[in-house]
């Protein structure tokens, strides 16, 4: 659906092509409704009329037997075809917004990862995680219009035509002030939208701090609930004011239409009074007229102040949806990569953050299988925005990475990905079994069991520690009945992930922080082996494990202001000496 740019009627169009024969069955019992709703109102006419013949002996009991039977039959039909028109709905509507969440869920995949940086990207992404559940909605309004609330009024017009033709036409005055006052405000609760999509994602964030199990202890143990309660309760008093100036003006839309309305509705009836006083109209027709008037106020509430509403809170979150579904997503060519990767070259690279000056700036760097790179640098140098660029979850401002020579611009990130792996500093505590935390990085691999044992065993975890009772099957969670690990063994079980992943890349940003350098060292040690058959990246601060790598490069604000291996910078980086002694003064303490 989002290949082309869509509107929203496309958007219906694909809801409706989802099981067109339940939709069309929705629709036309709903169609049966609508017709069984007006002729109980004219049969109420009938009926009403019948019994004033009675008593003027005009007509016999049967006669009046008969309007009632009409009437009950009337009442039956439209009670059952409006339970089936509901019966499809609530089918429809639950199938429906799981498909256009699915088609959403799909466009967010496909996003390059810088945009899940960018704040109005979140934003447009939030509302319009709320305007696909929304479209269902507007959907059901713009066909309950069609198919409920025009076909009623076409019959009471008709009916009150036949009795007194400036009847009809003075229904218009009932309902156009109050269609008017819904256009004004869709503009305000659009307005409402945009101001208010920040605050609500705040609030989501100040809540998780106080609420989420991630968040609880931390919080708990500096004794800041309060103070993000504060925060929390300022964002959403922010929120709820904006929400309060909004609909106050929107009441005061309301209230003008309404008294148009009523104008309208007073106006009516006195021209069937003026009508029964000239004789024009019955007594008796009069009471089918005022019930029918009466009806058609209730509709014409339930549409333009209720159904209509909803259409005009949810319009902006809706409008965002297809702004989203059209946002356009660069497609590369396609270019195999027919190897993997064994070089990668950084050609003139710079980089910035949607919200942030530039990270990197002429980054210039060549990398070859078998090597094994370290990226130091002070917190903010760029060190970890380098490996996401290399990993191709970024795409640089300026600048290209070649992969065994061929551009970033002409390969999918998809295949840097399949060629690729990485343990993150902020890596993942799946609460999953042992082994699936390892698996998760590829569940297709052949002979999974010995590679997954073995990458444990290099990451030093032993599958037959006692504490693991149901062995690689233990779920590393008490919350399902399993355990919890520390620190230091969440870690290793990252990297025993990171390695489990067929690589020609292989990124570790600060892999070993929850690891005591006793055995920090050894991991290292064994990183070497990894550089023999890919090429191997890794962050750190800490300095001592750097000496095992190849090459060493040195960020200073986003630039590379040194390279070569430790020996060499020793000898020629005034910066490089400066992170080493500081360090080796604080182990040397």
């Amino acid at each position: 659906m989002n290949k082309k740019k869509v509107n929203l009627l496309q958007v219906f169009i694909e809801i409706i092509k989802l099981s067109p024969i339940k939709f069309i069955l929705e629709y036309l019992f709903t169609i049966l409704d609508a017709v069984f709703m007006g002729l109980i109102t004219i049969q109420l006419g009938n009926v009403f009329t019948g019994a004033v013949d009675f008593f003027n002996h005009n007509v016999n009991w049967k006669d009046v037997m008969n309007s009632l039977i009409v009437l009950l039959i009337y009442n039956i039909l439209g009670q059952v075809s409006s339970g089936i028109s509901s019966y499809y709905g609530e089918f429809y509507s639950g199938y429906s917004v799981q498909f256009l969440m699915k088609e959403l869920n799909r466009k967010i995949s496909k996003l390059p990862s810088i945009c899940f940086e960018d704040p109005e990207m979140m934003n447009l992404i939030k509302s319009a995680r709320v305007g696909a559940r929304s479209v269902r909605s507007v959907l059901n309004v713009v066909m309950d219009v069609i198919c409920l609330y025009i076909p009623y009024y076409i019959i009471i017009g008709t009916y009150l035509y036949s009795l007194k033709p400036i009847l009809c036409f003075s229904l218009l005055f009932v309902f156009f002030p109050v269609l008017i006052g819904q256009i004004i405000k869709r503009k305000y609760y659009g307005q409402l939208k945009e101001i208010q999509a920040p605050l609500r994602r705040k609030k989501a964030i100040y809540k998780s701090y106080i609420t989420d199990r991630g968040y609880l202890k931390e919080t708990r143990s500096l004794r800041a609930e309060n103070y993000f309660f504060r925060l929390f309760k300022g964002t959403a008093i922010n929120y709820h004011d904006f929400n309060f100036i909004f609909h106050r003006r929107a009441n005061r839309i309301d209230a003008v239409a309404q008294m148009f309305t009523l104008l309208g509705y007073g106006g009516v009836i006195s021209l069937s009074i003026a009508g029964i006083v000239k004789g024009d109209i019955r007594v008796a027709s009069f009471s089918a007229i005022y019930a029918s008037l009466s009806n058609l106020f209730e509709l014409m509430e339930e549409l333009l102040d209720w159904r209509m509403n909803e259409v005009v809170e949810v319009y902006g979150d809706v409008r965002k949806y297809i702004e989203f579904l059209n946002f356009d997503i660069k497609d590369i060519p396609a270019v195999r990569l027919e190897k993997d990767i064994e070089t990668v070259e950084l050609k003139d690279i710079s980089f910035s953050y949607p919200t942030k000056d530039d990270v990197l700036k002429d980054i210039n760097l060549t990398l070859r299988k078998g090597e094994s790179l370290a990226i130091i640098g002070e917190n903010g140098s760029g060190k970890t925005t380098l490996s996401r660029l290399i990993l191709g979850l970024y795409s640089p401002k300026d600048g290209e990475i070649f992969y065994n020579g061929i551009s970033n611009y002409k390969i999918s990130s998809a295949q840097i990905y399949d060629n690729s792996s990485a343990v993150f500093q902020n890596f993942n505590h799946y609460k999953l079994s042992i082994g699936d935390n390892v698996k998760v990085s590829d569940f297709t691999k052949k002979n999974s069991l010995d590679d997954l044992v073995k990458c444990l065993n290099w990451a030093g975890i032993d599958k037959d520690n006692p504490k693991f009772f149901n062995g690689l099957d233990t779920i590393m969670s008490r919350e399902f009945g399993g355990i919890e690990l520390s620190g230091g063994e969440w870690q290793r079980i990252a990297i025993a992930r990171g390695v489990y992943k067929e690589h020609g890349i292989i990124v570790l940003d600060e892999p070993t922080a929850a690891i005591d350098p006793i055995q920090e060292n050894e991991i290292f040690m064994k990183f070497r082996e990894l550089s023999n058959n890919a090429i191997s990246i890794i962050i750190t601060h800490r300095l001592a494990a750097i000496k095992y790598c190849t090459k060493i490069i040195v960020l200073n604000k986003g630039r590379i202001v040194a390279e070569g291996t430790h020996e060499e910078l020793l000898d020629s980086s005034a910066e490089y000496r400066r992170l080493w002694k500081a360090q080796a003064r604080l182990y040397a303490n």
